[in-house]
């Protein structure tokens, strides 16, 4: 695995435990939307959605400066968005819309419009640009 890959995982897929050296596992429940598992590995950081089996990798710095996410289709004019963000925030705020996104445990998880969207976080001076909008024009059922 790389930094800021997308990960999906194939049951019938055979495993490759060299890819990640799991050193802790957290299952987080990030408000109404899904369960999350996070795997730390020695120098990087994993989250992955078990309902969609989709996620992302990232070293601690990327997920540190909320520069790790991963995001996949929710229909055509929508975007399920995981990704990791820095201690300290416990919810982001979409910049168009004033929509509130808790974070749990360094994770958030929402489904978004596709269009490109700022994340702010009073708690913090991060702010995240997610280029959904190039997005759009990848999910080749719409």
């Amino acid at each position: 695995m790389r930094a800021n890959q997308q990960v999906r995982l194939d049951a019938e897929a055979p495993q490759k435990a060299e890819e990640l050296s799991v050193t802790s596992l957290a299952t987080i429940e990030t408000g109404d939307r899904a369960t999350v598992v996070a795997a730390l590995g020695d120098d990087e950081i994993c989250a992955l959605d078990e309902a969609s089996e989709v996620g992302t990798c990232a070293t601690a710095d990327l997920a540190e400066a909320g520069h790790a996410f991963s995001a996949t289709p929710a229909g055509c004019d929508a975007y399920h968005v995981i990704g990791f963000m820095p201690d300290g925030v416990s919810s982001l705020e979409v910049e168009a819309s004033g929509e509130e996104i808790p974070v749990t445990s360094n994770v958030y998880d929402a489904t978004l419009s596709a269009e490109d969207t700022t994340l702010t976080s009073q708690q913090s001076s991060v702010e995240v640009v997610l280029p959904l909008g190039e997005y759009a024009n990848m999910n080749p059922a719409c």
